[in-house]
């Protein structure tokens, strides 16, 4: 059974639908290229902008609203002067076609380290902070799926010495 997000829509390519699986109004990334593409999307090729990010996410398809949005962050047009520099993303409710639509934005603020809490771990307390080329939120959202609770990596390392010694156990 397809996931029902994905119907109609482009899976190859950062959607709405993905900041709500990885339960987050937004996302923090940084941009590692500009590139444009031939996309399909409702049976149609188009060339579009694509942003692609250093973190693991889908690379984004940038509309009109969001290049507008990046070179007054930016103050040029010119993709080179924005490469390695960090944005924000999350969604916004728009009209379109008569119907309200979850947009993905380019947030018109540049983040800072004070605008984006890190998560915090469920078991020590400390800040879970980016491992394993995965972000401090997509490590949270790792380790809550894999243990129930948002680790850090000293915690997640011992839970799953535990997993393993309870499952060595039963063997014997």
């Amino acid at each position: 059974m397809p996931n029902i997000m994905e119907i109609g829509k482009n899976p190859n390519y950062l959607g709405s639908y993905d900041l709500y699986d990885l339960n987050t109004p937004e996302i923090t990334v940084t941009i590692k290229k500009f590139a444009e593409e031939e996309v399909v999307t409702n049976g149609k090729a188009e060339k579009c902008a694509v942003l692609y990010f250093e973190e693991k996410y889908k690379p984004m398809i940038v509309n009109p609203t969001n290049k507008k949005t990046l070179a007054k962050l930016f103050h040029s047009k010119m993709s080179e002067k924005m490469v390695g520099k960090k944005i924000t993303i999350h969604t916004k409710k728009i009209k379109a076609f008569g119907e309200i639509y979850d947009a993905l934005r380019v947030k018109n603020i540049l983040p800072t380290e004070k605008q984006i809490p890190l998560p915090k771990c469920e078991i020590c307390g400390k800040d879970i902070n980016a491992v394993g080329g995965m972000t401090a939120l997509q490590t949270a959202t790792y380790t809550k799926s894999k243990y129930g609770k948002q680790l850090c990596a000293d915690c997640a390392t011992a839970e799953n010495q535990k997993l393993k010694g309870e499952a060595d156990s039963e063997n014997n």
